[in-house]
C-alpha cells in the first residue's frame, strides 16, 4: 500500500506524521519504505542524515536517471536504511527543485514516481510519501504514485484552506491520473487540550469535513521536538506517551486495511 501525507499548507505535521506512522508500522513487524518529495529534505533531515553526503542516493538522482534513460532506473540504487528497524528512506536533497523541470518535457509526467516506485513496491509492505506543502509536479506526482491519503490539519483556522485546496487537487489526480485514489482521512494535529481555540477549531474541521475526519488526534507537544533533534521517532524517544499510542492507532488501521 502507497500512502500520501499531503496538505497545501506547510507546519501542519507532514513529516512528522510521515516518519511516526512509519515507526508505528515497523513496530509490528512490517517493512516500510520512506519517501521525501519535499526539496525542504524535512524528512531526510528528521532520519538523521547530512545533506552533503547523501551524494547520489537521492530521489532527485532517481528522477534524473529515470528521465535520461529513456525511462529505465534501478530504484534499490537510491534507497538508504535509516536507523528505525525496518524502515528505509529515499532522501531528498534541495536539488530536487530541479526536477520539476526535468520531469515537464516528458510523456505522461505525472507518473514519473509511480515508475520509480512500481521496482520497489513488492518488496514492502507500505511505502508512504512525505508531500510538498504545494501544489507542484511533486504532489501531483505523489499523489498519482499513491493508494490513500492522509491530510494532517492542525487545529487551527489557517489550516482549513489548505485541507479544502488539497482535496481539490485529490479529485483532479482521481479525474486525470488515479480513479482509485481515496481520503484515507484528516488527522487532527497539534491539539492542544488546554486552549479554547483547538477545542473551537476542530468543532470547525469536523463540522467543515464531515465524515472524514478520523477519531484520532495528535497532541502538540515538545516530545516531537526533542524526538527531531534526536533523529529518532516518537515511539523511540517517549515508547507509551499518547502521541506514540495515537500514532499506533493510525498505524492499526491500515494493517487492518491491508488485511481485509
Amino acid at each position: 500500500m502507497i500512502i500520501s501525507i499531503a496538505n497545501l499548507k506547510g507546519g501542519v505535521g507532514k513529516t512528522t506524521t510521515t516518519l511516526n506512522l512509519g515507526a508505528t508500522l515497523s513496530e509490528r513487524g512490517v517493512k516500510v519504505l520512506l519517501v521525501d518529495t519535499d526539496p525542504q529534505a524535512s524528512l531526510t533531515i528528521y532520519c538523521g542524515f547530512d545533506l552533503r553526503e547523501i551524494n547520489s542516493k537521492s530521489l532527485y538522482n532517481a528522477i534524473r536517471n529515470y528521465c535520461f534513460n529513456r525511462y529505465k532506473v534501478n530504484t534499490y540504487d537510491f534507497i538508504i536504511n535509516t536507523n528505525i528497524a525496518n524502515v528505509d528512506l529515499i532522501p531528498s536533497t534541495p536539488d530536487l527543485f530541479n526536477a520539476e523541470l526535468e520531469m515537464n518535457s516528458l510523456m505522461n509526467r505525472e507518473s514519473v514516481l509511480k515508475n520509480i516506485l512500481n521496482q520497489v513496491k513488492n518488496s514492502y509492505d507500505f511505502i508512504i510519501i512525505d508531500c510538498p506543502p504545494s501544489k507542484s509536479m511533486l504532489t501531483i506526482n505523489s499523489l498519482t504514485a499513491s493508494d490513500k491519503v492522509i491530510i494532517p490539519v492542525a487545529t487551527d483556522y489557517l489550516s482549513l484552506w489548505g485541507a479544502r485546496i488539497m482535496i481539490e487537487t485529490i479529485e483532479d489526480v482521481r479525474d486525470s491520473n488515479n480513479k482509485n485514489l481515496e481520503i484515507a482521512g484528516i488527522l487532527p494535529t497539534m491539539y492542544d487540550k488546554r486552549t479554547s481555540m483547538s477545542k473551537d477549531s476542530l468543532d470547525v474541521i469536523k463540522e467543515n469535513f464531515n465524515g472524514m475526519v478520523l477519531d484520532i488526534v495528535i497532541n502538540n507537544t515538545v516530545k516531537f521536538r526533542y524526538s527531531s533533534i534526536e533523529n529518532t521517532s516518537i515511539i523511540n524517544y517517549s515508547k507509551n506517551c499518547n502521541e506514540a499510542n495515537s500514532y499506533r492507532k493510525l498505524a492499526e488501521r491500515f494493517l487492518y486495511d491491508r488485511e481485509k
